[in-house]
């Protein structure tokens, strides 16, 4: 099985325990804040994914750093994957948690890439519109990209919808590369 798919299993688990518990915000925000310090810490990460470093002291690094910030279903379920030595799974089992956290609230991540920065007021309009069509909560997430040259490329799950000056440069590119004048026969 692939450390994803493991990964997304234990979040899985955790994020129904949680939701039984009526405790998902809590172990949400917990789970932000340990992805937001295995972001900022990549020899914390090293350490907890390192098979050198025994199980107990694994334990007593979590311990010293997060035992009293979480809520007690996070921090049984972090000791849990220090006892299956699932552990160097964590960073990918607090973002699969976030993500289903999400889904769960019927928030839909939404990238939006730019040349430039748009306006706020344009934004406002675009989440609004957005929001309207997916019939959902939308997080949108901005990107600037001088590449695209003028217009803007959105994607949504798998879906993209590509309204970028690039994109219609490249289209008339390929278009002019077709010898209408080959023989074919």
């Amino acid at each position: 099985m692939s450390a994803g798919k493991i990964a997304r299993n234990y979040a899985t688990a955790l994020c129904q325990v949680a939701i039984e518990r009526q405790e998902l915000e809590e172990v949400k925000g917990d789970m932000v804040m340990i992805a937001t310090l295995l972001d900022q810490n990549p020899e914390l990460h090293q350490a907890l994914a390192s098979p050198i470093v025994q199980k107990e002291k694994k334990k007593a690094i979590l311990d010293a750093i997060i035992k009293d910030s979480v809520q007690h279903l996070t921090y049984t379920f972090l000791s849990l994957l220090i006892r299956s030595t699932r552990i160097v799974l964590l960073r990918e089992t607090t973002h699969e948690l976030i993500r289903l956290y999400k889904e769960h609230h019927g928030i839909i991540p939404v990238t939006f890439s730019t040349a430039a920065p748009v306006a706020d007021d344009i934004r406002n309009r675009i989440v609004q519109r957005l929001s309207e069509d997916l019939n959902a909560t939308v997080e949108l997430i901005e990107r600037v990209d001088e590449r695209l040259i003028g217009g803007c490329l959105i994607q949504v799950g798998d879906r993209r919808y590509d309204g970028t000056l690039r994109a219609r440069l490249d289209k008339i590119d390929r278009q002019f590369n077709i010898n209408i004048y080959k023989k074919t026969f």
